[in-house]
């Protein structure tokens, strides 16, 4: 069982090129460094995230009920403006930042040790 979900919606026209296998890269990705206490600790077993693309930038616009006792779905926004001119590795960046800082704002919100994603947070130089 995935402990991140990802997926994608767009509130506005445009298209983003390749958006869907970076952000599964980004999720094997970021799975390998999470620390497991995070989601040990969690009431949930998965944060589903999803990732509208609209006009605005938002970490963390909502946080759902947790389903079931196993997944916290979770929103952010990303400017749709910005995503379409982006090539694959400024996509990675741009996906990266974003579920690294929406679990680390879920994890403050639960009160789960975010000391792994704050690492790799400050190894991109992006800690918000």
């Amino acid at each position: 069982m995935r402990k991140i979900n990802i997926g994608m919606v767009a509130l506005v026209i445009g298209i983003v090129k390749n958006d869907i296998s970076v952000a599964l890269e980004v999720v094997d990705e970021l799975e390998r460094k999470v620390d497991s206490a995070y989601f040990d600790n969690a009431p949930f077993k998965t944060v589903e995230i999803i990732i509208e693309y609209g006009d605005d930038e938002n970490f963390l616009s909502h946080v759902g009920r947790i389903v079931k006792k196993e997944i916290l779905p979770v929103t952010a926004e990303l400017r749709m403006s910005e995503l379409v001119k982006m090539n694959k590795d400024q996509l990675h960046h741009k996906f990266k930042t974003t579920l690294l800082n929406t679990l680390f704002l879920v994890g403050k919100k639960f009160n789960l040790p975010t000391s792994s994603i704050e690492k790799e947070l400050a190894k991109m130089s992006i800690v918000k």
